[in-house]
């Protein structure tokens, strides 16, 4: 578009050169000013739109990195339940294992106590059949 003075020359002259009247020359300035004013409104609407295209943008990527610390919070809450458990499960084995270390000691004492009761029982036993024999050839010899 022209400057204003240029539109008002090419409208005051009509087609033939001839004046044109008040009404065509203000038809035609409405004209020219309603062609401004819709080349504004959408240059207005281009803006809202591209305003309103970054806005979603923005929005979009704040929502995708609030689902993704929801994720790693999601992991780090498993992962730490995990540990936990596994802990428990080696306390528990641990515990288990020590127990089990505990009946075998356990048993191999009552075996050793065992079989020293067997071994003292045997040699009373000799000793006192050695002192039925003593005694007995004591007695064949009086």
């Amino acid at each position: 578009h022209g400057n204003a003075a240029e539109v008002v020359l090419r409208a005051a002259s009509g087609s033939a050169g001839e004046p044109r009247t008040r009404e065509a020359l203000r038809l035609e300035q409405l004209r020219e000013s309603l062609s401004i004013t819709e080349q504004k409104r959408k240059e207005e609407e281009e803006r809202n739109n591209e305003y309103e295209r970054q806005e979603r943008m923005k929005r979009e990527k704040e929502e995708q990195e609030r689902e993704e610390a929801r994720i790693r919070e999601k992991q780090a809450l498993e992962e730490a339940r995990e540990r936990e458990e596994k802990e428990i499960l080696e306390k528990e084995q641990k515990a288990r294992r020590a127990r089990e270390e505990r009946q075998r000691e356990q048993a191999r004492v009552e075996l050793r106590k065992k079989r020293e009761r067997e071994e003292t029982e045997r040699k009373d036993q000799e000793r006192r059949e050695k002192e039925e024999r003593d005694a007995k050839l004591i007695l064949d010899a009086l």
